[in-house]
Protein backbone atom coordinates (compact mmCIF):
# COMPACT_ATOMS: atom_id res chain seq x y z
CA UNK A 1 0.00 0.00 0.00
CA UNK A 2 1.34 3.44 -0.93
CA UNK A 3 2.10 6.04 1.76
CA UNK A 4 -0.74 8.23 0.46
CA UNK A 5 -3.26 5.44 0.85
CA UNK A 6 -1.90 4.65 4.31
CA UNK A 7 -2.40 8.29 5.34
CA UNK A 8 -5.99 8.33 3.97
CA UNK A 9 -6.78 5.04 5.72
CA UNK A 10 -5.34 6.32 9.01
CA UNK A 11 -7.36 9.54 8.72
CA UNK A 12 -10.58 7.53 8.15
CA UNK A 13 -9.86 5.36 11.19
CA UNK A 14 -9.13 8.46 13.28
CA UNK A 15 -12.35 10.24 12.26
CA UNK A 16 -14.56 7.16 12.75
CA UNK A 17 -13.01 6.38 16.14
CA UNK A 18 -13.50 9.92 17.41
CA UNK A 19 -17.12 9.91 16.19
CA UNK A 20 -17.88 6.58 17.96
CA UNK A 21 -16.33 7.77 21.21
CA UNK A 22 -18.31 11.00 21.08
CA UNK A 23 -21.59 9.13 20.51
CA UNK A 24 -20.86 6.58 23.25
CA UNK A 25 -19.43 8.93 25.86
CA UNK A 26 -21.34 12.14 25.28
CA UNK A 27 -24.23 11.09 27.53
CA UNK A 28 -21.79 10.07 30.29
CA UNK A 29 -19.45 13.01 29.99
CA UNK A 30 -21.58 15.98 29.10
CA UNK A 31 -25.34 15.24 29.63
CA UNK A 32 -27.26 16.08 26.48
CA UNK A 33 -30.77 17.04 25.48
CA UNK A 34 -32.10 15.90 22.09
CA UNK A 35 -34.86 18.06 20.57
CA UNK A 36 -35.80 17.31 16.98
CA UNK A 37 -32.28 16.11 16.28
CA UNK A 38 -30.48 19.06 17.92
CA UNK A 39 -28.04 18.21 20.73
CA UNK A 40 -27.74 20.74 23.54
CA UNK A 41 -25.56 20.17 26.62
CA UNK A 42 -27.38 21.41 29.70
CA UNK A 43 -28.96 20.82 33.06
CA UNK A 44 -32.37 22.10 34.10
CA UNK A 45 -33.18 24.13 37.20
CA UNK A 46 -36.70 25.22 38.04
CA UNK A 47 -39.98 24.03 36.52
CA UNK A 48 -39.77 22.62 33.00
CA UNK A 49 -42.70 22.11 30.62
CA UNK A 50 -42.54 20.10 27.39
CA UNK A 51 -44.95 19.42 24.54
CA UNK A 52 -43.62 17.26 21.70
CA UNK A 53 -41.62 14.16 20.81
CA UNK A 54 -38.40 14.63 22.77
CA UNK A 55 -35.69 12.44 24.30
CA UNK A 56 -33.60 13.41 27.31
CA UNK A 57 -30.43 11.53 28.31
CA UNK A 58 -28.39 12.00 31.48
CA UNK A 59 -29.71 15.45 32.32
CA UNK A 60 -30.33 16.47 35.94
CA UNK A 61 -33.62 18.22 36.68
CA UNK A 62 -34.08 20.13 39.92
CA UNK A 63 -36.78 22.45 41.23
CA UNK A 64 -37.02 24.07 44.66
CA UNK A 65 -40.04 26.31 44.07
CA UNK A 66 -43.12 25.48 46.17
CA UNK A 67 -46.35 24.49 44.41
CA UNK A 68 -44.56 23.85 41.14
CA UNK A 69 -43.53 20.78 39.19
CA UNK A 70 -40.01 19.79 38.17
CA UNK A 71 -41.03 18.18 34.84
CA UNK A 72 -44.43 18.66 33.16
CA UNK A 73 -45.37 16.79 29.98
CA UNK A 74 -48.37 18.45 28.33
CA UNK A 75 -48.35 16.63 24.98
CA UNK A 76 -46.45 14.32 22.66
CA UNK A 77 -44.22 11.38 23.47
CA UNK A 78 -41.41 12.15 25.90
CA UNK A 79 -38.49 9.95 26.99
CA UNK A 80 -36.13 10.52 29.92
CA UNK A 81 -33.17 8.13 30.19
CA UNK A 82 -30.63 7.81 33.03
CA UNK A 83 -31.53 11.19 34.51
CA UNK A 84 -31.80 12.49 38.07
CA UNK A 85 -35.03 14.37 38.89
CA UNK A 86 -35.32 16.13 42.25
CA UNK A 87 -38.19 18.20 43.62
CA UNK A 88 -37.80 20.18 46.86
CA UNK A 89 -40.24 22.43 48.69
CA UNK A 90 -43.57 22.04 50.48
CA UNK A 91 -47.07 22.66 49.23
CA UNK A 92 -49.75 24.39 51.26
CA UNK A 93 -52.43 21.84 50.33
CA UNK A 94 -53.15 18.61 48.46
CA UNK A 95 -53.63 19.57 44.82
CA UNK A 96 -55.52 17.02 42.72
CA UNK A 97 -53.40 17.70 39.64
CA UNK A 98 -50.13 16.94 41.42
CA UNK A 99 -48.94 20.53 41.36
CA UNK A 100 -46.00 20.02 43.72
CA UNK A 101 -44.77 16.74 42.25
CA UNK A 102 -41.52 15.76 40.56
CA UNK A 103 -43.06 14.53 37.29
CA UNK A 104 -46.59 15.08 35.95
CA UNK A 105 -48.02 13.90 32.61
CA UNK A 106 -51.28 15.48 31.40
CA UNK A 107 -54.04 14.97 28.84
CA UNK A 108 -53.08 11.84 26.90
CA UNK A 109 -49.38 12.67 26.64
CA UNK A 110 -46.94 9.81 27.18
CA UNK A 111 -43.70 9.50 29.10
CA UNK A 112 -41.08 6.75 29.32
CA UNK A 113 -38.75 6.92 32.31
CA UNK A 114 -35.74 4.64 32.02
CA UNK A 115 -33.42 4.12 34.97
CA UNK A 116 -32.26 7.24 36.77
CA UNK A 117 -34.01 8.46 39.93
CA UNK A 118 -36.95 10.58 41.09
CA UNK A 119 -36.79 12.16 44.57
CA UNK A 120 -39.09 14.57 46.41
CA UNK A 121 -38.41 16.42 49.66
CA UNK A 122 -41.57 18.24 50.71
CA UNK A 123 -45.17 17.77 51.81
CA UNK A 124 -47.80 16.99 49.15
CA UNK A 125 -44.95 16.22 46.78
CA UNK A 126 -45.56 13.03 44.80
CA UNK A 127 -42.96 11.23 42.73
CA UNK A 128 -44.60 10.41 39.39
CA UNK A 129 -48.16 11.61 38.70
CA UNK A 130 -50.36 10.63 35.74
CA UNK A 131 -53.21 13.07 35.24
CA UNK A 132 -54.88 11.39 32.24
CA UNK A 133 -51.39 10.60 30.95
CA UNK A 134 -49.68 7.37 29.90
CA UNK A 135 -46.47 6.56 31.79
CA UNK A 136 -44.02 3.68 31.60
CA UNK A 137 -41.27 3.48 34.24
CA UNK A 138 -38.40 0.98 33.95
CA UNK A 139 -35.54 0.38 36.39
CA UNK A 140 -36.01 3.75 38.11
CA UNK A 141 -35.51 4.53 41.81
CA UNK A 142 -38.39 6.60 43.24
CA UNK A 143 -38.37 8.01 46.78
CA UNK A 144 -40.53 10.55 48.64
CA UNK A 145 -39.23 11.82 51.97
CA UNK A 146 -42.12 13.73 53.51
CA UNK A 147 -45.79 13.32 54.46
CA UNK A 148 -48.73 13.30 52.02
CA UNK A 149 -46.31 12.32 49.27
CA UNK A 150 -47.17 9.18 47.31
CA UNK A 151 -44.66 7.39 45.12
CA UNK A 152 -46.79 7.06 41.99
CA UNK A 153 -50.31 8.45 41.49
CA UNK A 154 -52.82 7.83 38.69
CA UNK A 155 -56.03 9.81 38.15
CA UNK A 156 -58.55 10.92 35.52
CA UNK A 157 -58.23 7.87 33.29
CA UNK A 158 -54.46 7.74 33.28
CA UNK A 159 -52.26 4.67 33.41
CA UNK A 160 -48.85 3.74 34.75
CA UNK A 161 -46.84 0.61 33.95
CA UNK A 162 -43.74 -0.13 36.01
CA UNK A 163 -40.93 -2.58 35.23
CA UNK A 164 -38.55 -3.57 38.04
CA UNK A 165 -38.50 -0.25 39.85
CA UNK A 166 -37.54 0.46 43.46
CA UNK A 167 -40.03 2.71 45.27
CA UNK A 168 -40.02 3.89 48.90
CA UNK A 169 -42.04 6.48 50.83
CA UNK A 170 -40.88 7.78 54.21
CA UNK A 171 -43.73 9.98 55.49
CA UNK A 172 -47.24 9.49 56.89
CA UNK A 173 -50.20 9.44 54.48
CA UNK A 174 -47.81 8.44 51.70
CA UNK A 175 -48.76 5.34 49.72
CA UNK A 176 -46.33 3.69 47.36
CA UNK A 177 -49.08 3.38 44.71
CA UNK A 178 -52.27 5.43 44.74
CA UNK A 179 -55.08 5.17 42.17
CA UNK A 180 -57.47 8.12 42.47
CA UNK A 181 -60.20 7.29 39.96
CA UNK A 182 -62.18 4.28 38.74
CA UNK A 183 -61.07 4.72 35.11
CA UNK A 184 -57.36 4.60 35.96
CA UNK A 185 -55.03 1.61 35.82
CA UNK A 186 -51.68 0.45 37.21
CA UNK A 187 -49.71 -2.60 36.04
CA UNK A 188 -46.57 -3.70 37.87
CA UNK A 189 -43.88 -6.13 36.75
CA UNK A 190 -41.30 -6.96 39.42
CA UNK A 191 -39.64 -4.46 41.71
CA UNK A 192 -39.88 -3.53 45.39
CA UNK A 193 -42.41 -1.17 47.00
CA UNK A 194 -42.05 -0.05 50.63
CA UNK A 195 -43.80 2.43 52.94
CA UNK A 196 -42.51 3.58 56.34
CA UNK A 197 -45.23 5.91 57.63
CA UNK A 198 -48.64 5.59 59.28
CA UNK A 199 -51.74 5.68 57.06
CA UNK A 200 -49.46 4.70 54.18
CA UNK A 201 -50.60 1.46 52.53
CA UNK A 202 -48.41 0.10 49.78
CA UNK A 203 -51.46 0.26 47.49
CA UNK A 204 -54.46 2.55 47.98
CA UNK A 205 -56.77 1.97 45.04
CA UNK A 206 -59.97 3.36 43.60
CA UNK A 207 -59.12 1.75 40.24
CA UNK A 208 -57.90 -1.57 38.83
CA UNK A 209 -54.39 -2.83 39.57
CA UNK A 210 -52.40 -5.93 38.50
CA UNK A 211 -49.10 -6.68 40.25
CA UNK A 212 -46.74 -9.42 39.03
CA UNK A 213 -43.63 -10.81 40.76
CA UNK A 214 -43.19 -7.84 43.08
CA UNK A 215 -42.33 -7.34 46.76
CA UNK A 216 -44.72 -5.16 48.82
CA UNK A 217 -43.81 -4.11 52.37
CA UNK A 218 -45.61 -1.78 54.79
CA UNK A 219 -43.90 -1.10 58.13
CA UNK A 220 -46.72 0.77 59.94
CA UNK A 221 -49.83 0.56 57.76
CA UNK A 222 -52.01 -1.95 55.98
CA UNK A 223 -50.70 -3.32 52.73
CA UNK A 224 -53.63 -2.98 50.33
CA UNK A 225 -56.78 -0.84 50.48
CA UNK A 226 -59.52 -1.35 47.87
CA UNK A 227 -62.25 1.29 47.81
CA UNK A 228 -65.39 0.64 45.79
CA UNK A 229 -66.12 -1.34 42.65
CA UNK A 230 -62.52 -2.16 41.75
CA UNK A 231 -60.11 -5.07 41.54
CA UNK A 232 -56.58 -5.85 42.67
CA UNK A 233 -54.80 -8.93 41.31
CA UNK A 234 -51.50 -10.23 42.70
CA UNK A 235 -49.51 -12.84 40.78
CA UNK A 236 -46.46 -14.44 42.42
CA UNK A 237 -46.15 -11.40 44.69
CA UNK A 238 -45.09 -11.14 48.34
CA UNK A 239 -46.99 -8.87 50.74
CA UNK A 240 -45.74 -8.11 54.27
CA UNK A 241 -47.53 -5.69 56.64
CA UNK A 242 -47.35 -4.38 60.19
CA UNK A 243 -50.43 -2.18 60.69
CA UNK A 244 -49.49 -0.87 64.16
CA UNK A 245 -51.52 2.35 63.76
CA UNK A 246 -55.22 1.98 62.87
CA UNK A 247 -55.88 3.95 59.70
CA UNK A 248 -58.34 6.85 59.61
CA UNK A 249 -61.99 5.76 59.46
CA UNK A 250 -61.31 2.11 60.29
CA UNK A 251 -61.79 0.43 63.65
CA UNK A 252 -59.20 -2.34 63.60
CA UNK A 253 -55.73 -3.30 62.39
CA UNK A 254 -55.47 -5.35 59.21
CA UNK A 255 -53.35 -6.21 56.20
CA UNK A 256 -55.93 -5.98 53.38
CA UNK A 257 -59.05 -3.82 53.67
CA UNK A 258 -61.97 -3.79 51.25
CA UNK A 259 -64.70 -1.18 51.70
CA UNK A 260 -66.76 1.66 50.25
CA UNK A 261 -66.14 5.12 51.60
CA UNK A 262 -69.75 6.15 50.88
CA UNK A 263 -72.98 4.20 51.36
CA UNK A 264 -72.91 0.54 50.33
CA UNK A 265 -74.58 -0.03 46.95
CA UNK A 266 -75.84 -3.17 45.25
CA UNK A 267 -73.80 -2.63 42.06
CA UNK A 268 -70.40 -2.19 43.72
CA UNK A 269 -68.17 -5.23 44.34
CA UNK A 270 -64.58 -4.99 45.58
CA UNK A 271 -62.41 -7.80 44.20
CA UNK A 272 -59.11 -9.25 45.38
CA UNK A 273 -57.23 -12.17 43.81
CA UNK A 274 -53.85 -13.58 44.83
CA UNK A 275 -52.15 -16.61 43.31
CA UNK A 276 -48.78 -18.26 43.97
CA UNK A 277 -47.65 -15.55 46.38
CA UNK A 278 -46.98 -14.97 50.07
CA UNK A 279 -49.00 -12.88 52.52
CA UNK A 280 -47.51 -12.10 55.96
CA UNK A 281 -49.47 -10.14 58.58
CA UNK A 282 -47.57 -9.03 61.69
CA UNK A 283 -50.31 -6.92 63.29
CA UNK A 284 -54.07 -7.28 62.87
CA UNK A 285 -56.37 -9.38 60.69
CA UNK A 286 -55.29 -10.57 57.26
CA UNK A 287 -58.58 -9.35 55.70
CA UNK A 288 -61.03 -6.73 56.96
CA UNK A 289 -64.15 -6.27 54.82
CA UNK A 290 -66.75 -3.65 55.66
CA UNK A 291 -69.54 -1.66 54.02
CA UNK A 292 -69.19 -3.46 50.69
CA UNK A 293 -69.77 -6.61 48.70
CA UNK A 294 -66.53 -8.41 48.02
CA UNK A 295 -65.05 -11.37 46.16
CA UNK A 296 -61.80 -12.83 47.50
CA UNK A 297 -60.01 -15.56 45.49
CA UNK A 298 -56.89 -17.25 46.87
CA UNK A 299 -54.92 -19.82 44.86
CA UNK A 300 -51.82 -21.63 46.15
CA UNK A 301 -50.48 -18.88 48.42
CA UNK A 302 -48.47 -19.14 51.62
CA UNK A 303 -50.41 -17.19 54.25
CA UNK A 304 -48.93 -16.23 57.63
CA UNK A 305 -50.70 -14.32 60.42
CA UNK A 306 -48.65 -13.64 63.54
CA UNK A 307 -51.26 -11.64 65.45
CA UNK A 308 -54.94 -11.63 64.47
CA UNK A 309 -57.74 -13.39 62.61
CA UNK A 310 -57.70 -14.55 59.03
CA UNK A 311 -60.81 -12.54 58.11
CA UNK A 312 -63.14 -10.08 59.83
CA UNK A 313 -66.43 -9.11 58.13
CA UNK A 314 -68.48 -6.43 59.80
CA UNK A 315 -69.55 -2.84 60.36
CA UNK A 316 -67.28 0.19 60.65
CA UNK A 317 -67.36 3.98 60.63
CA UNK A 318 -68.21 3.98 56.91
CA UNK A 319 -71.67 3.93 55.37
CA UNK A 320 -75.10 3.91 57.03
CA UNK A 321 -75.34 2.27 60.43
CA UNK A 322 -77.20 -1.03 60.12
CA UNK A 323 -76.39 -1.41 56.42
CA UNK A 324 -72.61 -1.19 56.50
CA UNK A 325 -71.59 -4.79 57.00
CA UNK A 326 -69.83 -6.96 54.44
CA UNK A 327 -71.25 -9.48 51.94
CA UNK A 328 -68.34 -11.73 50.98
CA UNK A 329 -67.67 -14.63 48.61
CA UNK A 330 -64.41 -16.32 49.65
CA UNK A 331 -62.98 -18.98 47.33
CA UNK A 332 -59.95 -21.12 48.14
CA UNK A 333 -58.34 -23.24 45.42
CA UNK A 334 -55.32 -25.44 46.19
CA UNK A 335 -55.03 -23.19 49.22
CA UNK A 336 -54.46 -23.73 52.95
CA UNK A 337 -55.64 -21.14 55.47
CA UNK A 338 -55.27 -21.02 59.23
CA UNK A 339 -57.13 -18.51 61.40
CA UNK A 340 -60.59 -17.55 62.57
CA UNK A 341 -63.30 -15.89 60.51
CA UNK A 342 -65.52 -13.39 62.32
CA UNK A 343 -68.87 -12.36 60.80
CA UNK A 344 -71.14 -9.86 62.57
CA UNK A 345 -74.94 -9.68 62.63
CA UNK A 346 -75.34 -7.55 59.48
CA UNK A 347 -72.80 -9.45 57.36
CA UNK A 348 -72.78 -12.55 55.14
CA UNK A 349 -70.20 -15.07 53.99
CA UNK A 350 -70.21 -17.65 51.22
CA UNK A 351 -67.08 -19.81 51.56
CA UNK A 352 -65.95 -22.30 48.89
CA UNK A 353 -63.06 -24.76 49.19
CA UNK A 354 -61.83 -26.70 46.14
CA UNK A 355 -58.81 -28.45 44.63
CA UNK A 356 -57.45 -29.91 47.86
CA UNK A 357 -57.84 -26.77 49.96
CA UNK A 358 -57.71 -26.81 53.77
CA UNK A 359 -59.35 -24.37 56.17
CA UNK A 360 -58.20 -24.69 59.80
CA UNK A 361 -59.95 -22.46 62.32
CA UNK A 362 -63.32 -21.27 63.58
CA UNK A 363 -66.10 -19.72 61.49
CA UNK A 364 -68.77 -17.55 63.12
CA UNK A 365 -68.02 -18.87 66.61
CA UNK A 366 -70.39 -16.39 68.27
CA UNK A 367 -73.25 -17.50 65.99
CA UNK A 368 -73.79 -13.83 65.17
CA UNK A 369 -73.65 -13.78 61.36
CA UNK A 370 -76.64 -12.84 59.25
CA UNK A 371 -75.83 -15.78 56.96
CA UNK A 372 -72.92 -18.20 56.37
CA UNK A 373 -72.71 -20.92 53.73
CA UNK A 374 -69.87 -23.42 53.43
CA UNK A 375 -69.19 -25.51 50.33
CA UNK A 376 -66.41 -28.14 50.38
CA UNK A 377 -65.14 -30.25 47.52
CA UNK A 378 -64.65 -33.86 48.54
CA UNK A 379 -60.88 -33.46 48.19
CA UNK A 380 -60.81 -30.44 50.52
CA UNK A 381 -60.79 -30.42 54.31
CA UNK A 382 -62.29 -28.45 57.20
CA UNK A 383 -60.41 -28.56 60.52
CA UNK A 384 -62.33 -27.11 63.49
CA UNK A 385 -60.61 -25.19 66.30
CA UNK A 386 -63.83 -24.23 68.05
CA UNK A 387 -67.59 -24.53 67.68
CA UNK A 388 -68.64 -23.30 64.24
CA UNK A 389 -72.05 -22.10 63.03
CA UNK A 390 -73.19 -22.06 59.40
CA UNK A 391 -76.58 -21.83 57.70
CA UNK A 392 -75.71 -24.12 54.80
CA UNK A 393 -73.18 -26.95 54.35
CA UNK A 394 -72.46 -28.73 51.06
CA UNK A 395 -69.83 -31.13 49.71
CA UNK A 396 -69.62 -33.66 52.57
CA UNK A 397 -70.41 -37.37 52.61
CA UNK A 398 -72.48 -39.23 55.22
CA UNK A 399 -69.41 -39.84 57.37
CA UNK A 400 -68.11 -36.24 57.16
CA UNK A 401 -64.74 -37.69 56.16
CA UNK A 402 -63.40 -34.30 55.03
CA UNK A 403 -64.10 -32.65 58.40
CA UNK A 404 -61.82 -32.89 61.46
CA UNK A 405 -64.05 -32.01 64.43
CA UNK A 406 -61.35 -32.23 67.13
CA UNK A 407 -64.00 -32.48 69.83
CA UNK A 408 -65.85 -29.35 68.69
CA UNK A 409 -69.33 -29.02 67.24
CA UNK A 410 -70.47 -27.89 63.80
CA UNK A 411 -73.97 -26.42 63.73
CA UNK A 412 -75.86 -26.24 60.43
CA UNK A 413 -78.91 -23.98 60.44
CA UNK A 414 -79.09 -24.26 64.22
CA UNK A 415 -78.77 -28.07 64.42
CA UNK A 416 -75.64 -29.83 65.62
CA UNK A 417 -74.26 -32.42 63.25
CA UNK A 418 -74.39 -35.95 64.61
CA UNK A 419 -71.00 -37.41 63.81
CA UNK A 420 -70.56 -41.17 63.37
CA UNK A 421 -68.08 -42.44 65.93
CA UNK A 422 -65.66 -43.66 63.24
CA UNK A 423 -65.69 -40.54 61.05
CA UNK A 424 -63.09 -37.84 60.60
CA UNK A 425 -59.43 -37.87 61.60
CA UNK A 426 -59.26 -36.36 65.07
CA UNK A 427 -56.70 -34.12 66.68
CA UNK A 428 -56.30 -34.14 70.44
CA UNK A 429 -58.01 -30.94 71.61
CA UNK A 430 -55.70 -30.79 74.64
CA UNK A 431 -52.62 -30.76 72.49
CA UNK A 432 -50.87 -27.47 71.68
CA UNK A 433 -49.70 -28.64 68.28
CA UNK A 434 -50.90 -30.43 65.22
CA UNK A 435 -50.14 -34.11 64.93
CA UNK A 436 -47.46 -33.76 62.28
CA UNK A 437 -47.55 -36.19 59.35
CA UNK A 438 -44.62 -38.53 58.91
CA UNK A 439 -42.64 -36.99 56.06
CA UNK A 440 -41.29 -40.42 55.18
CA UNK A 441 -44.68 -42.07 54.99
CA UNK A 442 -47.45 -40.87 52.69
CA UNK A 443 -50.07 -42.88 54.59
CA UNK A 444 -50.09 -40.68 57.70
CA UNK A 445 -53.39 -40.79 59.57
CA UNK A 446 -53.64 -36.98 59.46
CA UNK A 447 -54.16 -37.08 55.71
CA UNK A 448 -57.33 -38.25 54.00
CA UNK A 449 -55.71 -40.24 51.21
CA UNK A 450 -52.63 -39.69 49.13
CA UNK A 451 -50.48 -40.81 46.27
CA UNK A 452 -46.94 -39.97 45.28
CA UNK A 453 -47.94 -37.89 42.27
CA UNK A 454 -50.71 -35.64 43.63
CA UNK A 455 -49.47 -33.47 46.48
CA UNK A 456 -51.00 -30.12 47.37
CA UNK A 457 -48.58 -27.21 47.39
CA UNK A 458 -50.71 -25.11 49.74
CA UNK A 459 -48.87 -24.02 52.88
CA UNK A 460 -49.92 -22.36 56.09
CA UNK A 461 -47.80 -21.12 58.95
CA UNK A 462 -49.15 -19.74 62.20
CA UNK A 463 -47.30 -18.15 65.08
CA UNK A 464 -50.40 -16.92 66.93
CA UNK A 465 -51.20 -18.54 70.26
CA UNK A 466 -54.41 -16.59 70.93
CA UNK A 467 -56.97 -18.67 69.11
CA UNK A 468 -60.60 -19.39 69.94
CA UNK A 469 -61.38 -22.78 71.43
CA UNK A 470 -58.43 -22.53 73.88
CA UNK A 471 -56.25 -24.32 71.38
CA UNK A 472 -52.77 -22.95 70.67
CA UNK A 473 -51.48 -24.06 67.34
CA UNK A 474 -47.87 -24.24 66.29
CA UNK A 475 -46.58 -24.44 62.74
CA UNK A 476 -48.18 -26.71 60.19
CA UNK A 477 -47.83 -27.56 56.55
CA UNK A 478 -50.54 -29.19 54.51
CA UNK A 479 -49.16 -32.32 52.89
CA UNK A 480 -52.54 -33.84 52.15
CA UNK A 481 -52.97 -35.40 48.75
CA UNK A 482 -55.79 -36.82 46.74
CA UNK A 483 -56.50 -38.79 43.63
CA UNK A 484 -58.49 -36.11 41.87
CA UNK A 485 -57.14 -35.16 38.46
CA UNK A 486 -57.70 -31.52 39.34
CA UNK A 487 -54.94 -31.64 41.92
CA UNK A 488 -52.33 -32.28 39.26
CA UNK A 489 -52.70 -28.69 38.04
CA UNK A 490 -50.88 -25.77 39.54
CA UNK A 491 -52.59 -22.91 41.34
CA UNK A 492 -52.23 -20.83 38.20
CA UNK A 493 -53.89 -23.50 36.07
CA UNK A 494 -56.68 -23.92 38.60
CA UNK A 495 -57.39 -20.22 38.40
CA UNK A 496 -57.43 -20.23 34.60
CA UNK A 497 -59.73 -23.22 34.42
CA UNK A 498 -62.46 -21.27 36.20
CA UNK A 499 -62.76 -18.58 33.57
CA UNK A 500 -64.15 -18.80 30.05
CA UNK A 501 -62.87 -15.60 28.51
CA UNK A 502 -66.09 -13.62 28.80
CA UNK A 503 -66.05 -9.93 28.12
CA UNK A 504 -65.12 -7.51 30.86
CA UNK A 505 -68.41 -5.78 30.17
CA UNK A 506 -70.45 -8.78 31.22
CA UNK A 507 -73.04 -7.76 33.83
CA UNK A 508 -72.35 -9.03 37.33
CA UNK A 509 -75.18 -10.24 39.52
CA UNK A 510 -74.95 -8.91 43.06
CA UNK A 511 -75.98 -9.97 46.51
CA UNK A 512 -79.03 -8.10 47.77
CA UNK A 513 -79.06 -7.86 51.58
CA UNK A 514 -82.86 -8.05 51.50
CA UNK A 515 -82.89 -11.41 49.71
CA UNK A 516 -83.78 -14.65 51.46
CA UNK A 517 -80.98 -16.96 52.51
CA UNK A 518 -81.60 -19.29 49.57
CA UNK A 519 -81.33 -16.44 47.08
CA UNK A 520 -78.15 -15.26 48.76
CA UNK A 521 -76.45 -18.58 48.08
CA UNK A 522 -77.35 -18.49 44.38
CA UNK A 523 -76.59 -14.83 43.76
CA UNK A 524 -73.29 -14.98 45.62
CA UNK A 525 -72.18 -17.78 43.33
CA UNK A 526 -73.35 -15.84 40.26
CA UNK A 527 -71.31 -12.75 40.91
CA UNK A 528 -68.30 -14.81 41.93
CA UNK A 529 -68.38 -16.68 38.61
CA UNK A 530 -68.93 -13.49 36.63
CA UNK A 531 -65.89 -11.95 38.25
CA UNK A 532 -63.85 -15.05 37.43
CA UNK A 533 -64.80 -14.53 33.78
CA UNK A 534 -63.68 -10.91 33.92
CA UNK A 535 -60.14 -11.65 35.05
CA UNK A 536 -59.28 -14.28 32.44
CA UNK A 537 -55.59 -13.60 31.81
CA UNK A 538 -52.31 -15.35 31.26
CA UNK A 539 -50.06 -14.15 34.08
CA UNK A 540 -46.97 -15.77 32.57
CA UNK A 541 -47.50 -13.90 29.29
CA UNK A 542 -47.85 -10.63 31.20
CA UNK A 543 -44.68 -11.22 33.18
CA UNK A 544 -42.70 -12.41 30.15
CA UNK A 545 -43.88 -9.34 28.27
CA UNK A 546 -42.48 -7.17 31.04
CA UNK A 547 -39.16 -9.05 30.98
CA UNK A 548 -38.92 -8.71 27.19
CA UNK A 549 -39.57 -5.00 27.35
CA UNK A 550 -36.95 -4.51 30.05
CA UNK A 551 -34.28 -6.53 28.28
CA UNK A 552 -35.01 -4.76 25.00
CA UNK A 553 -34.76 -1.38 26.71
CA UNK A 554 -31.50 -2.29 28.38
CA UNK A 555 -29.92 -3.33 25.08
CA UNK A 556 -31.04 -0.12 23.37
CA UNK A 557 -30.29 2.51 25.95
CA UNK A 558 -27.58 1.30 28.29
CA UNK A 559 -23.97 0.14 28.19
CA UNK A 560 -22.43 -1.02 31.44
CA UNK A 561 -19.26 0.58 32.82
CA UNK A 562 -16.99 -2.32 31.85
CA UNK A 563 -18.16 -2.23 28.21
CA UNK A 564 -17.67 1.55 28.11
CA UNK A 565 -14.14 1.17 29.52
CA UNK A 566 -13.21 -1.42 26.88
CA UNK A 567 -14.64 0.76 24.07
CA UNK A 568 -12.69 3.78 25.36
CA UNK A 569 -9.41 1.84 25.63
CA UNK A 570 -9.77 0.49 22.10
CA UNK A 571 -10.70 3.97 20.87
CA UNK A 572 -7.69 5.61 22.51
CA UNK A 573 -5.37 2.94 21.06
CA UNK A 574 -6.84 3.45 17.58
CA UNK A 575 -6.54 7.25 17.85
CA UNK A 576 -2.91 7.06 18.97
CA UNK A 577 -2.07 4.48 16.29
CA UNK A 578 -3.78 6.54 13.58
CA UNK A 579 -2.06 9.76 14.60
CA UNK A 580 1.35 8.08 14.73
CA UNK A 581 0.72 6.49 11.34
CA UNK A 582 -0.23 9.85 9.82
CA UNK A 583 2.87 11.53 11.32
CA UNK A 584 5.16 8.70 10.20
CA UNK A 585 3.87 8.63 6.64
CA UNK A 586 4.00 12.43 6.45
CA UNK A 587 7.62 12.37 7.61
CA UNK A 588 8.54 9.66 5.11
CA UNK A 589 6.88 11.70 2.35
CA UNK A 590 9.02 14.72 3.28
CA UNK A 591 12.17 12.56 3.18
CA UNK A 592 11.24 11.25 -0.28
CA UNK A 593 10.70 14.79 -1.53
CA UNK A 594 14.21 15.74 -0.33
Amino acid sequence: MSRKRKRVFSCIILIVTIFVLVVVDLGRTFAYFVINGEIVTSSFNGPQSFNGDYTVNNIPFSNDAPDSIAVVIDGGNFKINNSVIEKNGDSSSALSDGSNSAVVVHNGASLELFRGSVTTNGTYSHGVFSDAGIIKVTGTNIKTNSSYSNGIVVSNGGSITTNYITLETMGDYSSAIRVNSSDSFVTVYGGTFKTNGANSPVLNSLGDVVINNASLNSLKSEGIVINGNHSVTLNSTSLSTNNVAVSDGFITNKSISMYQSGDKTDDSVARFTSSNGTMTTNCGDTFYITNTKAVVKLVNNTIVNNDGNFMRIGSSNFGTVGNNGGDVVLSLSNQSVFGNIIVDNISKLEMNLSDGSVYDGVINQENSALYVSLNLSLDSKLVLRGNTYVNSLEGVDNNYSNIDFNGYDLFVNGEKLVVPSHSGSQVDSNSNEFSQPDTNNNTSSDNNSSNDNNTSNGKVIDNNNNNAGNSSIGTSQNNSSNTSDKNNSTGHENQKSKSNGSSNNEPVEQVNPSNTNDNYNQQGTDYQESYSNEIDMNEEDLINSGDHHLNESLSIYSLDDRTLLIINIIGVVLIITSVLSIIKNRALKDIDNV
